[in-house]
């Protein structure tokens, strides 16, 4: 899939659903962005069902739900949407396509939508 050039206006939103393994996580947005994939168009989609812990920093490492919120956004630039509830397979799907259509383009990089 080609990438839109840097002078057009449209952006490629790349969605990655995360759940458990925040080192695999972390290993996955930077190959991304080393390949070039702009960070400001990188999502992902906390699904922990954790609500807002990740970015209140009240998880440690040793909880499998947890990520470090603020080197995703602050240090890597992408952004990061939590979901509500932990959602099974179907539902995640149904929120992408949900994502996907009600626009990406409200959020901004660094920041953290949550529906």
């Amino acid at each position: 899939m080609l990438r839109p050039l840097p002078n057009v206006a449209e952006s490629m939103p790349l969605f990655i659903g995360f759940t458990r393994n925040w080192r695999l996580l972390q290993q996955t947005v930077v190959s991304y962005i080393t390949a070039g994939w702009p960070p400001e168009d990188i999502y992902v989609i906390g699904n922990t069902g954790v609500m807002n812990s990740n970015r209140d920093g009240l998880l440690t490492l040793q909880n499998p739900f947890c990520f470090d919120h603020h080197r995703l956004t602050k240090i890597l630039g992408i952004n990061v949407i939590s979901t509500p509830t932990l959602f099974i397979f179907a539902k995640l799907q149904n929120f992408y396509i949900y994502t996907a259509w009600k626009g990406t383009g409200s959020t901004t990089s660094g920041r953290t939508w949550t529906p």
